[in-house]
């Protein structure tokens, strides 16, 4: 077993600024080659879509498409918006089902908060109330850009989250990750 600490300064960033994701052409590998639920080693889509968003805004990550144009995933991230006070999520048979975000649809349901999974469009993240990416390293984070576009950043769902996932945790997930306490 290997383990280090995590770098939290490499994602101080996401709680200073938020997120900025931009939509690259490299598409996410379809279901059909590579099973999205699988965990694998395999990153050279990654990689390109990486390089593409970061020539259009150089603090992006790149947010892939599946071959319908529908919302999957970025490399580290699941990605969640909200819409109307509900949270909602790519369907799981499209995407990693990741513990964080798994941790965040309990959470909604602890907090009264609904959770949907369903297919999600360019435009359905442009005209989102807010939008969020789950991720072991820091939890939770909110997106403050989406293809150039500003979002409502930090959202109050978004802070709420955090919040209670922290309370749970019994660390200041925010202040461990600024520096600043946890």
């Amino acid at each position: 077993m290997h383990t280090f600490a995590l770098p939290f300064a490499r994602y101080r960033r996401l709680f200073e600024q938020g997120a900025h994701l931009v939509i690259p052409s490299t598409r996410h590998v379809p279901a059909a080659c590579v099973d999205p639920r699988v965990k694998q080693r395999s990153r050279l889509h990654w990689w390109l879509a990486e390089q593409e968003a970061h020539l259009i805004d150089p603090g992006a990550m790149a947010l892939l498409l599946d071959l319908d144009g529908h919302i999957t995933e970025t490399a580290a991230a699941n990605f969640l918006l909200v819409q109307g006070g509900v949270v909602v999520a790519p369907p799981r048979h499209s995407i990693l089902g990741g513990v964080s975000l798994r941790v965040v649809e309990e959470l909604c349901g602890e907090l009264g908060v609904s959770f949907e999974e369903r297919p999600l469009a360019v435009h359905d993240c442009l005209n989102a109330d807010e939008a969020m990416l789950a991720s072991t390293p820091y939890c939770l984070a909110g997106v403050s850009r989406f293809n150039g576009v500003p979002l409502p950043w930090p959202g109050a769902l978004f802070r709420r989250l955090l919040q209670e996932w922290g309370r749970q945790l019994g660390v200041d997930i925010r202040g461990q990750i600024e520096g600043t306490g946890g």
